[in-house]
Parts: structure tokens; sequence; C-alpha cells
């Protein structure tokens, strides 16, 4: 019960400061400022201060940074947040490379994967037999689940 009391106290007093707290607050003070002239945390004084004066933009109030698609640069519409429609989400995750590789340096690839195709034409058609397998394995996945078949 005594403890209370001493809390009632200490919220009284705080109150009877408030109206110095402020003005202190709108000459520029910060609240470590303020806080050691009143023999207090500096957390003690954001919490006694309204919202108004705690400084800073509240969240509501901060400016938002336009976004745009990653794929084609249009704005984003509400609720998105990478791509504006699922085809652009399709066509840039079906097309990886085109993510970081300039066109040069797509030529570049492209030079050396024929080369490397060239050198190693065995590896070649197994990769590609691999390919092959896993694809038609997905389209008749694809059938038996009654939807249509999109290449991934």
């Amino acid at each position: 019960m005594w403890v209370r009391k001493i809390y009632q106290q200490g919220r009284e007093y705080w109150l009877k400061l408030l109206p110095e707290i402020i003005s202190l607050r709108n000459q520029g003070l910060t609240f470590r400022e303020i806080g050691k002239k009143f023999n207090c945390s500096a957390e003690r004084i954001h919490r006694l201060l309204p919202v108004e004066l705690r400084g800073g933009l509240k969240k509501l109030e901060m400016p938002k940074a336009p976004r745009y698609c990653q794929w084609c640069g249009k704005p984003l519409p509400k609720r998105r947040w990478k791509f504006c429609s699922d085809q652009c989400s399709k066509d840039r995750n079906s097309h990886k490379w085109k993510r970081y590789m300039t066109e040069e340096q797509k030529a570049h690839h492209k030079e050396l994967a024929y080369k490397w195709r060239e050198e190693h034409p065995e590896r070649w058609r197994e990769i590609n037999r691999e390919g092959q397998a896993a694809y038609q394995h997905r389209q008749k996945l694809q059938k038996k689940r009654g939807g249509i078949c999109e290449a991934s």
C-alpha cells in the first residue's frame, strides 16, 4: 500500500513539472539534457511528454517512397511489393540470368557455353536428356492434376 502512495506522489510531482519540461523541450533541449536537469532518465522525460512534443515523425506522417516493379519498372499497385503483376513475376523468375548480366556479359556467357558444349558432347547429351526427362515428368504431373502445364 505504501508503494502505491509513493508512485502516486511521484506522478503528481512530475505532472507539476510538466509545463517546465515542455518549455525546455520547445527550446530545443534533448531528453537527456532535460533528464539531467531533473535528475532522471531520458526515457522518463520521453514518456511524460505528449506525442507531439516527443520529436520525430509519427509512422503515419512519414512520406512513403514510390516503389517500382523489379521487372518492367512501372509503379507498383497497392499490396504488391516486388512485381506489378503475376506476369512480371513469372517472366523475371523464368529468366534469372537477366537480373544481373549486361548484354555483353550475356553474349560472352553464351559463347563460353557453346564452346563447352562442343568440347564435351557426351556430357551435354546427358544433361540435355536429364532436362527433357524432368520436363516430361512435370507435364505428366500437370495432366494428372488436370491443370494447364507451364514450363517452370
